[in-house]
């Protein structure tokens, strides 16, 4: 697994603009704006119909999967954790160690 940079997904398609840091927040405001320009009567439709569409596509249910998958997990004392570490799973200390070069192959 790595990341990608912001240009990367740009191309990809993964992001439609990519703006440098320092005009990301007025760029931000101006969407925002932008948006808020239209009617409330359209933005709420518009809202409603994306949930109903993610609904559609089983979104609600894999979120609530998902959350009562970690509900488990963080019950089960002493399986899947990192050793000497009783908060931090496994997988983020492996992840950890994948950004500060620790992990070969990575």
């Amino acid at each position: 697994m790595r990341f990608l940079s912001a240009g990367e997904a740009h191309e990809l398609g993964f992001v439609n603009r990519v703006y440098a840091a320092g005009d990301l927040e007025a760029q931000t405001m101006a969407y925002a704006r932008r948006v808020a320009e239209n009617s409330h009567a359209a933005l709420r439709m518009s809202k409603l119909a994306t949930n109903k569409i993610q609904d559609i596509q089983g979104y609600t249910a894999s979120v609530e999967g998902a959350f009562a998958d970690y509900l488990v997990m963080m019950n089960s004392r002493g399986t899947g954790r990192a050793a000497g570490n009783d908060r931090r799973l496994e997988g983020v200390d492996l992840a950890l160690k994948g950004l500060r070069g620790e992990r070969p192959g990575l």
